[in-house]
């Protein structure tokens, strides 16, 4: 009975240390000013440094936790002794991390305004520490927009504050975004001779060769939401073997390679992010994008033109102070690594800056491409690692000062 009983130990000790060493999410919840729930999955490491990951337009939060062997930056992270907090913004997420939609509709100001905000609070109150911010694409763009120290008036416009702004900027410990453009403008202005070249189109066609914009814009504008994932879902609901061809030969091409640099991915993960990332948008969110397309700068929501002087964020990029780690990808077509440097790291009033495009990559590979984990995660825990020796130095500074 001994022998079978140490036989028994001795073969399943090692499963469970890994199934004690594997991350188990947990559901956390924030609640906004406006009344929104919002869901977060937690890979929780009480008493470690948190990080808040926040995902891009028309996604959620499994863009940093695709249930694949290194595809989850999430778990990247809290392997390396991080506490992983990845958000999901009103309206988006899948199954119990789904968080609350309003009866109104939302723009990206409330996202901005009120989402982040209700993020940050509650990661504060949980953990009595400040979290990193890592934003992809949009989630970096409302991070912009927060710390500005924005907020609603009483006529509902956009104004800031500036000593919302320092209180913002000193609630965070730094910000990673990722691929997130300040302004959406492109390498190749409109020109006679820019036109003539082909590179011009590659950066430019889905926004410059796109006509009735504005129709499209107003058309936006009257929706409750674009169902997004409802029409991709067309692509993976055909039968395997067809899928797997559509995929593989779709996602390969324009419009598909806008998405991402085709190099860098492969069919099941093309699948995988349709599958769990995709999420339907708002449609004022979707107009709010256009209009920001067809005027370049950031602005607060004016799809109507209806304010004569609405609040430019990409003109207050100044006000941002904290560290900050611009991250860009240079086969990216639809946010410029030339744009992010010019608008973003050379505007921001930050000491600690740095900037990085990665040589190879596009847009929604840099999270969860087949070779992220090998470049873009290490890279990311180098700069946060940075920062907390830099943290550590100071406070020694002070002590010995004293």
């Amino acid at each position: 009975m001994k022998k079978a009983m140490m036989l028994w130990l001795f073969c399943c000790f090692p499963f469970c240390w890994i199934w004690a060493k594997a991350p188990r999410a947990q559901l956390e919840y924030a609640y906004t000013d406006d009344g929104v729930r919002l869901a977060l999955r937690r890979y929780a490491r009480p008493g470690f440094q948190p990080l808040l990951l926040v995902h891009g337009l028309g996604q959620n939060g499994f863009t940093f936790d695709l249930p694949y062997p290194n595809q989850s930056m999430a778990r990247y992270f809290y392997a390396e002794g991080y506490d992983v907090w990845i958000a999901n913004l009103r309206g988006h997420g899948r199954g119990k991390y789904r968080s609350q939609a309003p009866r109104r509709r939302w723009s990206v100001d409330d996202f901005a305004i009120y989402d982040v905000d209700a993020l940050i609070k509650t990661i504060r109150r949980r953990t009595g520490q400040k979290p990193f911010y890592i934003g992809f694409s949009m989630g970096g763009m409302v991070a912009y927009m927060y710390l500005q120290g924005v907020y609603y008036n009483r006529r509902g416009r956009v104004v800031s504050s500036a000593q919302l702004a320092r209180e913002r900027n000193r609630s965070l410990k730094g910000l990673v975004v990722i691929a997130s453009p300040p302004r959406l403008s492109w390498k190749y202005p409109a020109s006679l001779r820019t036109v003539a070249r082909k590179n011009y189109y590659d950066y430019n066609l889905i926004l410059d060769g796109f006509p009735g914009r504005k129709t499209t814009m107003y058309s936006f504008h009257m929706m409750d939401k674009f169902p997004f994932y409802d029409l991709l879902r067309f692509v993976i609901s055909n039968p395997h073997q067809r899928r797997r061809l559509v995929i593989e030969y779709l996602g390969m091409r324009f419009p598909a390679d806008y998405a991402w640099y085709p190099p860098n991915m492969t069919p099941r993960l093309m699948e995988a992010v349709i599958r769990h990332t995709v999420d339907n948008i708002s449609g004022k969110v979707l107009a709010q994008f256009t209009y920001w397309c067809i005027y370049r700068d950031l602005t607060e929501y004016n799809v109507l033109r209806h304010l004569k002087r609405p609040y430019n964020y990409t003109k207050n990029l100044h006000k941002i102070t904290l560290p900050i780690y611009f991250i860009a990808g240079d086969r990216d077509k639809l946010v410029c690594d030339d744009t992010v440097y010019a608008y973003g790291y050379r505007a921001v009033s930050s000491r600690d800056k740095t900037f990085h495009s990665f040589r190879g990559f596009g847009h929604v590979d840099l999270t969860c491409g087949k070779r992220a984990y090998r470049v873009v995660y290490p890279a990311i825990v180098q700069w946060l690692a940075q920062q907390r020796e830099l943290e550590w130095l100071d406070k020694m500074a002070d002590l010995l000062g004293r």
